[in-house]
């Protein structure tokens, strides 16, 4: 739950049982996102703080600090990494918040980078770019892991034409991608 007030920017995040029960105050923050056990609560500051709050109120810690606010947070399937948007670029860490990078340093197309989701096998990661030239467009990053092989580096452009995607989920075999088209 997370109320809103005029004139407020950091909001409280609330966490309540849906059969009834007293809430429980968790942290104050934006773009809260729950981890795939949902158990934990992750969510940005103004500031760029990130933080990792448990369900039951029990531990709330700061994990990295990226000097703005972060955005669509997402889990890997095997709950190792945590991705996210920050200033128009994907970010990654680990878990526990070791490891902050950028997610494709070497990126050469002009525009916004943001939204990214893994499919439920983890072999691809589906974000948006948001470019001036080409709108926003639908790219995958191959996530599969290949004997004798280092992860492939390079994304693939899924989607090209005038309708402009958003808000990408994959189905859950992993075949599909939902996405709000405009």
């Amino acid at each position: 739950i997370r109320p809103s007030e005029a004139g407020h920017f950091a909001f409280p995040i609330l966490v309540a049982p849906l059969l009834g029960g007293s809430a429980k105050r968790l942290g104050d923050g934006e773009d809260e996102a729950f981890s795939p056990d949902g158990l934990s609560v992750i969510y940005s500051t103004l500031e760029g703080d990130i933080f990792l709050a448990r369900i039951d109120g029990t531990e709330n810690r700061k994990l990295a600090h990226v000097g703005s606010e972060a955005l669509s947070f997402s889990w890997s399937p095997d709950r190792k990494a945590i991705r996210f948007t920050e200033d128009g670029l994907l970010w990654e860490m680990s878990s526990d918040g070791s490891g902050l990078h950028r997610l494709l340093p070497d990126w050469k197309e002009p525009g916004s980078q943001c939204c990214g989701k893994w499919t439920p096998d983890g072999h691809f990661y589906l974000f948006g770019l948001d470019s001036p030239s080409s709108g926003s467009q639908i790219w995958a990053l191959d996530e599969r892991s290949r004997p004798f092989q280092m992860r492939s580096s390079v994304s693939i452009r899924l989607t090209t034409g005038p309708v402009r995607w958003g808000q990408l989920v994959p189905s859950r075999d992993g075949t599909n991608i939902f996405a709000v088209g405009t």
